[in-house]
């Protein structure tokens, strides 16, 4: 899914809602989620660019950002720094969490209208329980 083809509010209205609420796009939210289901919450910049399907040089234009905010932190180690690990921090959590609340929300704000209560109790259950194995 991609919102930048489609606009905000066209056929993706997650993309709105996140941007309105907890103020990071759907990319970044993925960012945030790729993230969080790592092991110790850190991945190489490379990998991350591979997961989102995204150039080298525009992942670290939004890992900028995600800095400049506190989202996440970059870790270069000692044995190899040429090497960069993106590492979520605490805001970013944070950011995520609410991000999923909305996510979740509109999901079901656009899908009730096609599934009855069963249904979207079990799409929320099967959901909850991807979301918790992710991270």
């Amino acid at each position: 899914m991609s919102c930048g083809s489609i606009g905000a509010t066209g056929a993706f209205p997650v993309c709105a809602s996140l941007a309105a609420e907890p103020g990071c796009s759907l990319l970044e939210h993925d960012l945030l989620a790729w993230l969080a289901a790592a092991p110790s919450c850190r991945s190489r910049m490379l990998d991350l660019a591979d997961q989102l399907a995204v150039a080298r040089g525009g992942l670290t234009r939004i890992v900028d950002r995600f800095v400049e905010r506190g989202w996440i932190e970059r870790d270069r180690p000692e044995a190899n720094r040429r090497e960069v690990y993106a590492v979520l921090t605490a805001e970013g959590r944070a950011i995520l969490s609410a991000a999923r609340a909305v996510y979740s929300r509109v999901l079901k704000e656009t899908l009730g209208a096609h599934l009855d209560e069963r249904d979207l109790s079990d799409l929320a259950r099967i959901t909850g329980k991807l979301l918790d194995a992710m991270g």
